[in-house]
């Protein structure tokens, strides 16, 4: 199930930025990716934490888009809609500033030349979710955990290897972000979304082991 355009996601509302807490705004991020500039401390560990959050990041635009013009978002609260529109607006604008800081920094969006068969060419990404997984709250949501706790998870595991300080420490901005997307939707779904003093730290290789059925292949690994 694919929305027509991530440009018809609903604008979230002042409520579900409350409900969000105080993200950095993806406009500083955005900023922040401007002034990037590469620097001898910019090396292999950085590219590939670039090119695989950017891919993870794609995954999520592409889930939350679809969950915000489904039929289980139209049966949600209103309350519920705003949290699934918030998500969907800030992971789209992650995407942005993923594009915009491999600009600057020089990064290549993908780890290498792809060659199946004497070809380079790269076939499109299509990612493919569990059947009925947009029909229903019941079905929507433990799935929506289930990526965002794995995001969260990646996201700091970058944090502790990259060695350049910018980059971590925008890394870190955004994973604070995800967090509270973890929170919100654990918080709607009833669940307990922090069981431990800290959030777990997910390695690359186990996140792509979670997600690689809904078509997520991370060349970065």
């Amino acid at each position: 199930m694919k929305p027509q355009s991530t440009d018809e996601i609903a604008i979230p509302s002042r409520r579900a930025a409350l409900i969000m807490g105080a993200a950095l705004p993806a406009g500083l991020l955005l900023a922040r990716a401007a002034t990037a500039h590469a620097d001898a401390s910019f090396g292999s560990s950085e590219t590939k934490a670039m090119q695989f959050l950017e891919a993870l990041e794609s995954l999520q635009t592409e889930f939350f888009a679809c969950a915000a013009a489904s039929a289980a978002f139209d049966g949600m609260e209103e309350r519920e809609r705003d949290v699934f529109a918030a998500i969907a607006t800030q992971d789209r604008q992650h995407s942005e500033w993923f594009r915009q800081a491999r600009r600057k920094y020089g990064v290549a969006e993908h780890s290498g030349a792809y060659s199946p068969n004497l070809s380079r060419s790269r076939p499109v990404t299509v990612y493919t979710f569990q059947m009925g997984s947009f029909e229903t709250r019941a079905k929507l949501i433990p799935l929506a955990i289930s990526i965002k706790d794995t995001a969260v998870g990646v996201y700091h595991s970058f944090v502790g290897s990259v060695g350049n300080g910018e980059v971590a420490q925008a890394f870190a901005a955004l994973a604070g972000v995800e967090g509270r997307h973890s929170a919100a939707l654990h918080e709607i779904g009833g669940t307990q979304s922090l069981p431990n003093a800290f959030e777990a730290v997910i390695s690359p290789k186990t996140a792509y082991n979670r997600l690689q059925s809904t078509g997520f292949r991370p060349e970065a690994l």
